[in-house]
């Protein structure tokens, strides 16, 4: 049956962020499998799972910041594009795909989630001790984005004058039309849930469900309720947490963002040719993509979040000081690219992890697939503001977008701990609460979800 060490999506960690007091005992539910087994299924679950969300979102990533790329190559020079237009055409991206994320996940959880919705997604098949390296692996791919997009940018620029067109109008033809087919293949080839996944046999299916289920104060494991209700998208609408949390996101993206779309400008600006600010850009990206991958790990080992968020928005503030600083003494290219870099390798992982730490707080399933939504498709309005942080005025020096990341980033440091410090305040203070359990059903304690007196905030 199963083990007393393995833990539902309630349990989270061994610590004292853990949702559910540590004196109840585990219910068995599921025939007991050995580490190798466990492994096994997770591997499997990786293989089909992985790969597939991690290129969807590296060609999503590739699509919106390749504008970046063409730019440099001469998109503005033939378009006449004047400065400002160019900032407006980053912005408007952002107003749809903030107002569509709340109904895209609704729908995803209401119809399959074969639909958009990745980080969402893959809590509908880890458990919170397995998450934050998943959702390295797969965010990874906006990093990794960033590298393939300055080396195809270069290749690519080779094409000008192909069929009479130049070189960066290839750039959007070509890498539009890999998204077209990977997205057309993506339909047929994700898995929506344990559940329904034909790759697991029933004994893997009921273990994987089993590490998603909600412990109750009986110590009896349960599914998450998955009715809709519309108390649940009020309340994932409504949540204080997801609001404090929506500042540190905006800290990130607005570092993504702001790299994403005018780091080849600011490396070009530097002393470099088009062409070669383009590859410059290469090993910033692939440094982002390995730190990602390594931290998000290094956070599932020690079951531990918010350190490592707090952590990377310090190399990001520190990043954009030495980039401002280098403008301000006279633009020196060293000490600008250097920051730039610190900059950008640090917000990558600071970003999966804030989403990786907030998440698993928010309970239950229906209130996740909203408050993921609200966090994400607020949080990406950080794209807008980042839009227009570097104008071409401000050229070569970017004294005001630095400036304005160091703002961004000081306000997230500033949310992120009074979040931490109203997470152990509240599960403090449901230490005491015991006593409304006794006269509480399981179902409707697990209905409660993030709001039972047995669950306990993450930290």
């Amino acid at each position: 049956m199963a083990t007393n060490n393995e833990k539902g999506i309630g349990q989270q960690f061994d610590d004292p962020g853990s949702p559910i007091r540590q004196d109840v005992q585990q219910t068995p539910v599921v025939p007991d499998l050995d580490e190798s087994h466990r492994k096994k299924i997770l591997w499997k679950m990786d293989l089909r799972i992985i790969p597939m969300v991690t290129t969807l979102y590296l060609l999503s990533f590739l699509d919106r910041g390749n504008i970046g790329n063409a730019r440099v190559l001469g998109m503005a020079e033939d378009i006449n594009l004047a400065a400002n237009e160019y900032n407006i055409a980053l912005m408007v991206f952002f107003f749809p795909y903030a107002l569509l994320e709340v109904p895209a996940n609704i729908l995803l959880k209401k119809l399959r989630p074969s639909y958009p919705g990745c980080a969402f997604y893959l809590t509908l098949w880890y458990a919170p001790q397995d998450l934050a390296f998943r959702q390295g692996m797969f965010f990874s791919a906006a990093s990794a984005a960033g590298a393939f997009s300055g080396l195809l940018a270069y290749g690519i620029d080779h094409m000008d004058g192909t069929a009479n067109l130049a070189g960066w109008r290839w750039i959007f033809i070509l890498e539009g039309l890999i998204t077209c087919l990977v997205g057309l293949a993506a339909f047929f080839w994700i898995h929506d849930s344990p559940k329904t996944a034909k790759f697991l046999d029933p004994t893997e299916k009921a273990w994987a469900r089993n590490r998603l289920m909600r412990k109750t104060a009986s110590g009896r494991l349960i599914e998450e309720t998955e009715s809709l209700q519309w108390k649940y998208i009020v309340q994932g609408l409504t949540d204080w947490q997801i609001y404090l949390a929506v500042f540190i996101n905006w800290a990130t993206a607005c570092s993504i963002y702001g790299m994403s779309f005018f780091l080849p400008q600011i490396v070009r600006q530097l002393g470099y040719t088009g062409q070669q600010a383009n590859l410059l850009t290469i090993p910033v990206y692939v440094t982002a993509a390995i730190l990602t991958v390594l931290l998000c790990w290094l956070s599932d080992r020690v079951k531990k979040r918010s350190i490592f968020v707090m952590c990377l928005l310090g190399g990001m503030l520190f990043g954009f000081i030495f980039a401002i600083s280098g403008s301000a003494s006279g633009n020196v290219p060293g000490l600008v690219y250097a920051g730039c870099f610190i900059s950008t390798a640090c917000c990558y992982p600071a970003y999966v992890l804030t989403i990786s730490w907030i998440l698993p707080n928010v309970a239950p399933t229906y209130k996740r697939a909203v408050a993921s939504a609200v966090l994400i498709g607020v949080g990406n309005l950080g794209g807008v503001f980042a839009s227009n942080f570097y104008r071409s005025e401000d050229a070569p020096e970017y004294l005001l977008g630095h400036g304005m990341e160091i703002m961004m980033i000081c306000i997230g440091f500033i949310a992120l701990n009074v979040l931490r410090f109203l997470y152990t305040k509240e599960n403090k203070a449901r230490l005491h609460r015991q006593e409304a359990v006794a006269n509480m059903t399981e179902e409707e304690l697990a209905d409660m979800g993030d709001r039972s007196p047995t669950f306990r905030y993450q930290l």
